[in-house]
């Protein structure tokens, strides 16, 4: 019994091991949107940052900065 327990948890921390490796990955892929955010329009507040997360994970990161630059 040990042993099967022993495997969920396993199983468990690799899952949220993954889960987090996704955030990051999807947080990386909008750095630079974000990047392009605060040197071309200002300081990103916490509800445009995860605005700009959603969006890059929508449509993608040049699409998004495509049309900011497009917007200014």
């Amino acid at each position: 019994m040990n042993q099967q327990i022993d495997s969920n948890t396993g199983t468990l921390i690799k899952h949220k091991q993954n889960e987090n490796k996704k955030k990051q990955d999807k947080t990386a892929e909008a750095a630079d949107a974000i990047s392009f955010y605060q040197e071309n329009i200002g300081l990103v507040s916490p509800y445009v940052a995860e605005s700009l997360l959603q969006w890059v994970d929508d449509i993608g990161e040049s699409l998004v900065i495509e049309a900011m630059k497009r917007a200014l």
